[in-house]
């Protein structure tokens, strides 16, 4: 019997690369770029978002308001996203 897979399983060597392949497509598609001095932060200039990223985790950096909330809409209707609010801490660093 031969299986082929559809989509990266966690704990190959390339699922990080495949998940990160995949992000930035869709983020490209919300109107993101990665920054020349990290490719795994990125930045909408229209609407000043900063979204960092760590493996499968992202912070979304942004003011509250209605374009943060379309901006949730249009990224869960794209992945299968968590919203845990406002974060204190992201990787184990302290922010609020």
């Amino acid at each position: 019997m031969v299986c082929k897979l559809l989509k990266a399983l966690y704990r190959l060597k390339q699922s990080p690369r495949l998940w990160q392949e995949k992000l930035r497509f869709i983020l490209s598609k919300l109107g993101f770029e990665p920054l020349e001095a990290d490719n795994y932060m990125y930045y909408n200039k229209d609407t000043k978002f900063i979204i960092i990223t760590y493996i499968d985790d992202f912070l979304v950096i942004a003011l509250k308001g209605p374009t943060l909330d379309e901006f949730k809409i249009d990224l869960s209707s794209k992945l299968d996203v968590k919203d845990l609010r406002e974060a204190s801490y992201f990787l184990r660093v302290r922010i609020t």
